[in-house]
């Protein structure tokens, strides 16, 4: 069954804007699509035999699938999102949709149901579902803890499957020497927060690693000399498995963090993902700090410096992150899928 992925968001990149860090005051915005999204996408599609990634050429993802060899081909120019999934339903000749989406659009769903054997929708929280969605999908997937409730999942017919057994992550990295921190700010964070960060970690006597991921095209300004620079890495579990803590946004960095029993400190650029953070909070596997926008860096790295100098927490950390997630996420989403 040859398979479309739709990663959903560049559609209205358009007339997107992005704030910038401000003292801690300033929000961030940004429609831009998660890199998360793309890669457990791309993780998906390589168990699967024919595939083909829907983008739009100007987002970073579509540099990164082209650069993994991955076949892309971009969405049309139509002013209708559902027309222009269509015809690539159409062009590419499939029978299945995988959408994987940060809000609902049910015109596009509605648009694409007709056109293709099976559809399926990817989620890392359930808020964005609507009972429409529900309707129209023939398999939901959430990424994540916790959502949707047994009332959701009830409602929808036993379609939705949840838990972090089904978070699809890469295999984990070798174990390696570990030492320092990881910085890994993605979600459209600005580069000067992570600068900041860097600094003040410095500042409480730790080193280590930042990254400059594939959403971010400015990377000015001074690092101290404990902290080097990655750029777009192709390999982010080695560098996990290399380092005693990761400090970083929400995301799917995280559940990867945990695979590799890599512990995490984090702060959240979105509600929906402070809610995961603080459920995986609750739960042992992690230190949430909050909203990143209401958090400064020398507030994060201080939480960072406390957990680093703490063996204790590390080591329990690691070995709860280490029993929720096993890997084997891809494998039982490909087995609900059919």
């Amino acid at each position: 069954m040859r398979t479309l992925f739709y990663v959903r968001s560049g559609y209205q990149v358009a007339g997107h804007h992005q704030a910038h860090y401000d003292n801690g005051n300033a929000p961030f915005a940004a429609h831009q699509v998660g890199m998360g999204h793309i890669v457990r996408c791309q993780r998906l599609a390589a168990a699967l035999k024919d595939t083909i990634f829907l983008t739009n050429a100007r987002e970073p993802g579509s540099q990164y699938l082209e650069a993994h060899n991955t076949a892309v081909c971009h969405i049309s120019d139509a002013k209708d999102e559902g027309e222009a999934v269509r015809h690539a339903i159409r062009e590419c000749v499939v029978e299945r949709l995988i959408v994987d989406h940060m809000e609902t659009n049910n015109n596009l769903l509605e648009a694409a149901r007709d056109g293709v054997k099976q559809l399926v929708v990817i989620v890392g929280v359930g808020w964005s579902i609507t009972e429409r969605t529900r309707a129209l999908a023939d398999l939901i997937i959430f990424q994540g803890i916790g959502e949707p409730s047994r009332r959701v999942q009830e409602a929808a017919g036993g379609r939705i499957i949840t838990g972090l057994d089904y978070v699809i992550v890469g295999k984990p990295a070798p174990k390696a020497e570990r030492d320092g921190a990881l910085v890994f700010m993605g979600g459209s964070i600005p580069w000067s927060y992570s600068v900041e960060l860097c600094r003040w970690l410095d500042s409480f006597g730790l080193r280590g690693t930042v990254v400059a991921g594939w959403h971010l095209n400015d990377t000015e300004g001074w690092l101290p000399p404990s902290f080097q620079m990655v750029s777009r890495p192709y390999n982010l579990s080695a560098l996990q498995a290399s380092h005693k803590l990761q400090v970083s946004s929400m995301g799917m960095s995280v559940f990867e963090a945990m695979l590799a029993g890599t512990p995490v400190v984090c702060v959240s650029r979105e509600k929906d993902h402070w809610a995961s953070a603080a459920t995986l909070d609750d739960a042992g596997l992690l230190v949430d700090c909050g909203l990143v926008y209401q958090t400064a860096p020398e507030e994060l790295a201080g939480w960072a410096a406390h957990a680093y100098q703490d063996p204790g927490l590390l080591a329990d950390l690691s070995a709860s992150g280490r029993l929720a997630i096993d890997g084997r996420g891809r494998e039982r989403v490909l087995e609900a899928m059919g």
